[in-house]
């Protein structure tokens, strides 16, 4: 792939800006050409994305946090943020791999043991159990039309934005689809040392851009108060982080100067579309009318008052739900112009 800078202004509110795997290959040229891929031949080959795995416990991410935060005594991380001891296990069940074929991009995914629809909240013996056994009342990936044991192709393609704000230099972007799936923490860790935080700028930034387009991502001063929740007591407020990938709050998502409504309810300014590339992850959506929506559940980084994160539904609708759940990422950045 090219590392030129990938931006281009749609016109009005929306451009395109780095870019990630999303539409379903379905071509049977193009897929007879890539099932000659050395992920096709052996499974094995492909890179882990490790899911189970509890991010904290990773020295190299430690370092990244606030060291007002880290316990110095490692083995009682877990117990401190609230993390369930046990957790720190990984499983080697759903891999990938890239591959470039004609001039354009592709990733192979294969598991061959579905994931949880809830990360969190069970044993990982529980968890490994319903999956040997392929439950799939337990995780939402055959619900999505994607089963074990087959290697599934997407495309890369640009990332199409709406651009939320726009001033003098600076671009406020959010992502016009949900682009993947991800819990958001293990246990009762809020944002600030959340799982999801660390894999927004970790994994997501340094897969979704190239090194120019990385150059261009602003740091943003990210805030977590209260108010940015909605909340006006509680425990959701926690200090503002400094990121380059971030996740919308209940305040910017019932923004009108965004598009957004003002109220919680059903709207479609925030209906969002789940790539079939975000499906296969195993996010959740909602069984309406006799079939799936097509509209993903997309994680907000708010809490409300009892500890619970904030998500949309398909409908547009905010809501709350542990941590644990595997739902639809649609990431905001700033971009220098």
């Amino acid at each position: 792939m090219s590392n030129e800078l990938y931006s281009v202004n749609l016109g009005g509110k929306r451009m395109l800006f780095g870019s990630y795997p999303q539409s379903l290959v379905t071509d049977e040229n193009v897929l007879r050409k890539l099932s000659r891929s050395p992920f096709c031949k052996n499974k094995n080959s492909g890179i882990d994305y490790e899911y189970l795995k509890s991010l904290v416990e990773d020295e190299r991410l430690l370092r990244k946090l606030p060291r007002s935060l880290v316990c110095k005594d490692k083995e009682r991380i877990g117990v401190d943020y609230g993390y369930p001891m046990g957790w720190h296990r990984h499983l080697n069940y759903m891999r990938y791999m890239d591959e470039e074929l004609d001039g354009e991009k592709y990733r192979g995914v294969y598991f061959d043991m579905y994931r949880p629809s809830v990360a969190g909240g069970e044993s990982v013996e529980f968890n490994t159990l319903f999956n040997r056994l392929e439950n799939s009342g337990k995780s939402f990936q055959p619900d999505n039309g994607f089963y074990s044991g087959e290697v599934y192709w997407f495309k890369w393609e640009p990332i199409e934005w709406r651009i939320l704000k726009k001033d003098a230099g600076n671009a406020f972007l959010f992502s016009n689809v949900v682009l993947d799936g991800m819990h958001f923490s293990l246990g009762d860790a809020g944002y600030l040392i959340s799982d999801l935080r660390i894999w927004l700028n970790d994994y997501f930034f340094n897969t979704a851009f190239n090194a120019r387009e990385r150059a261009v991502v602003k740091t943003t001063n990210v805030d977590n108060s209260l108010a940015s929740s909605l909340q006006i007591r509680g425990i959701s407020g926690e200090e503002t982080t400094r990121d380059k990938v971030f996740l919308l709050s209940a305040k910017e998502a019932t923004d009108i100067n965004f598009g957004f409504t003002s109220t919680s309810s059903k709207t479609t300014s925030r209906e969002l579309f789940a790539t079939p590339y975000s499906q296969a992850q195993g996010i959740g959506r909602i069984y309406h009318d006799g079939y799936f929506a097509e509209k993903g559940l997309w994680w907000l980084r708010s809490f409300d008052n009892v500890g619970n994160a904030f998500y949309v539904d398909h409908s547009g609708q905010l809501g709350c739900r542990g941590g644990g759940s595997v739902l639809g990422i649609a990431p905001a950045i700033n971009i220098s112009l």
